[in-house]
């Protein structure tokens, strides 16, 4: 873990009292490595963090996304969509939101505030995410509710941000392709970020990319405002 590390910040040393750790760069799906309670599943934005956790509860595993404080931020940003009550029908609710979004968004660009673009797109998707099965705002507040949360109950998935400070026997980094973030300006930050994200494992550190997603080196482009 520390070699991998060491490819962003060369001066730092693995300890001689340490076991020897794992790092696997696995093109296949996160099922396939079947994470268990107390691991920690990292991501650059909430979004991913939010499909994952919400499809391994489906499948009866205990999980939650990590941060109350998001959870808040995303509740927040759901009344942004005007007119919305909670028992406003989830189509129309929709509707509203897909509106406040692209007036906002074309807003942000043109001042060009990129970070705050790249804030309320995670957002945007984040909420998408959660719809599921919801019939009312109601009823998608309460997903949100419940799915964000700071208390440790089997798998957490995290931010990066989040993770800070944290440590984890067995660690997932999903999207990897998020690090650094297309649409970011500061690439020093996101190599700080990809550190972090690294360096929470302690003993595996587990890469997830889908064949898809993953090109060979000579093909990767990273779009930089």
């Amino acid at each position: 873990i520390v070699d991998r590390a060491k490819e962003l910040v060369p001066q730092i040393e693995a300890s001689d009292l340490v076991s020897e750790g794992l790092v696997l760069d696995c093109v296949e799906s996160l099922d396939s490595y079947e994470p268990q309670d107390g691991d920690i599943i990292l991501s650059r934005t909430t979004a991913p963090c939010v499909q994952e956790c919400l499809r391994f509860i489906a499948k009866g595993q205990k999980a939650n996304v990590k941060g109350r404080d998001i959870g808040a931020s995303i509740l927040a940003f759901i009344k942004k969509a005007k007119g919305c009550k909670p028992i406003t029908p989830i189509e129309e609710f929709i509707d509203k939101l897909d509106a406040y979004y692209d007036q906002k968004n074309r807003e942000l660009i043109r001042t060009r505030r990129y970070a705050a673009q790249q804030t309320l797109e995670d957002k945007y998707e984040t909420v998408k995410a959660c719809l599921g099965q919801a019939n009312t705002v109601g009823d998608l507040s309460v997903t949100i509710e419940n799915l964000f949360s700071d208390k440790v109950v089997g798998i957490t998935f995290m931010t990066v941000h989040k993770a800070k400070g944290l440590e984890a026997d067995n660690c997932y980094i999903i999207h990897p392709e998020l690090m650094p973030h297309p649409k970011a300006q500061d690439i020093s930050s996101e190599m700080n970020i990809k550190y972090v994200a690294i360096t929470r494992a302690k003993h595996r550190l587990s890469i997830v990319e889908t064949i898809e997603r993953r090109k060979p080196k000579e093909e990767e482009n990273v779009a930089v405002e």
